[in-house]
């Protein structure tokens, strides 16, 4: 195959880049990062932050121009994974300013003090670790003490958020966390709720965390939890549901699907299997203990064989997903690539590369020269107004192919030297330090660097 090291042609929404050669694909993700970086502004001309580190949010269906806070975790993971795969620090300040305001500063909790309020505002488990996410990749690029604006660690910050979100550990169902922070919830489906993705994003932070700090409760607890999602949510052939409704007068709980489905067809979308299959492969790496790998493998090879179309990485709802938010695929992609660091089988790695590389061909087959991308969907093009969702899954399909083709970078990124934005006013706690921080006037010098 032709060798071309830079990136080729560039024809509007269609650019051709060698996705077998290892500087093509380091340029092209250095692109899709920037284009990530370009949509958020978090002050002067043309703001687009909300003074709390994400965008401002609302929801309208197929509304491109939507947000929700989930998503920003989301965001920020990217380029946090970016800086870690890629060691490239440019966006480093900008991230690590952003997860200080949300976490409010020297508070250290994305549910700020009040967190009964937070809960019965929307902020939900899953939620929570997609952002907690963000800080326990930082510090894993700079180490345990590496000390953030507000004052606390990247490390104390995603063990703060741990924590909080094993509180909502029970033993209904046998065991499990609530997707929901709110038990006393009007909605069902948010007082009895045991999500898929909410376990296994604790497995994930549960396995890194014992393995940057050795402390035993965390890998104690993530065998738990794999014992739990193995015998809860993955199905006898390794595909997975998307969780369970806590039944407190029933022997078992009712299996659910992504539509509510109830023990019927209950199948999840690809961001679960792929998710928990990270973690586990995450688990063993070490536990080694070849059961939590083989899970892995299994239910990674499963989701490989549903979730594409003619090998193209492909949603359920493809290409008719609804435009408002960002599509599974993108999280899923990112446990492929955390499970292709770990497993020695090569039928595995093999697939995973090989759809990796037919999928970025296609995706860039949407893209101009700036990846500005106009397909959500990359099995079946679409005609859309680039936005910030696609760009999203865009970047996390580019890390992990960068992944694939060139290892995560060992030479750790400069750490962050600027101090937060000045933060919008946060009326709705400006009494507490948390509230404090986020007011506007109040700038939080950055603490010492410590390697």
């Amino acid at each position: 195959m032709k060798v071309t090291l830079p990136i080729l042609s560039a024809v509007a929404y269609a650019i051709t880049v060698d996705v077998n050669n290892k500087a093509a694909v380091k340029q092209i993700t250095s692109v899709a990062a920037a284009k990530v970086a370009s949509y958020y502004v978090p002050t002067g001309p043309g703001k687009t932050a909300d003074g709390k580190g994400c965008f401002p949010q609302h929801t309208v269906p197929n509304d491109p121009t939507s947000m929700t806070w989930y998503e920003c975790g989301l965001y920020w993971g990217t380029l946090m994974d970016y800086t870690k795969i890629t060691a490239d620090p440019q966006y480093a300040t900008t991230v690590v300013n952003a997860i200080t305001l949300a976490s409010y500063g020297p508070v250290a909790s994305f549910l700020g003090v009040d967190k009964n309020a937070a809960a019965m505002g929307g902020k939900w488990n899953d939620d929570i670790m997609w952002w907690a996410l963000v800080p326990l990749t930082g510090a894993q690029i700079y180490g345990q003490k590496q000390v953030m604006p507000g004052g606390s660690s990247y490390l104390q910050l995603a063990i703060n958020s741990y924590n909080d979100v094993w509180t909502d550990w029970s033993d209904e169902c046998g065991g499990g966390i609530y997707w929901s922070r709110w038990r006393e919830s009007p909605k069902e489906n948010e007082r009895i709720y045991k999500s898929a993705i909410t376990n296994a994003q604790h497995l994930l932070m549960g396995s890194v965390l014992y393995n940057i700090t050795g402390n035993q409760t965390y890998l104690t607890n993530a065998k738990v939890m794999f014992d739990w999602i193995a015998k809860t949510i993955v199905l006898p052939d390794f595909m997975t549901v998307d969780g369970v409704n806590v039944n407190l007068t029933a022997t078992t709980c009712p299996k659910v699907g992504p539509k509510g489905e109830i023990d019927g067809v209950y199948t999840s979308e690809s961001y679960i299997s792929g998710t928990i299959a990270g973690a586990m492969a995450s688990l063993y790496a070490v536990s080694k203990n070849q059961t939590h790998l083989y899970y892995a493998e299994q239910i990674a090879l499963k989701a490989l064989s549903l979730d594409q179309q003619n090998g193209i990485i492909a949603d359920r709802c493809d290409p008719n997903c609804d435009t408002s938010e960002v599509t599974p695929k993108g999280a899923y992609i990112r446990g492929l690539g955390i499970i292709y660091q770990i497993t020695q089988n090569q039928k595995l790695k093999d697939t995973i590369k090989s759809q990796i590389q037919k999928t970025a061909t296609a995706m860039l087959n949407t893209c101009d020269s700036t990846m500005a991308c106009n397909s959500a969907s990359w099995s079946a093009p679409q005609i859309l107004t680039p936005n910030i969702h696609i760009s999203i899954n865009n970047l996390e399909l580019l890390n992990t192919l960068s992944i694939i083709m060139d290892g995560v970078t060992d030479a750790p990124a400069v750490p962050p030297t600027q101090p937060p934005p000045v933060a919008a006013a946060d009326t709705t706690d400006t009494g507490s330090a948390a509230g404090k921080f986020a007011l506007g006037g109040l700038l939080v010098a950055l603490a010492s660097i410590i390697f």
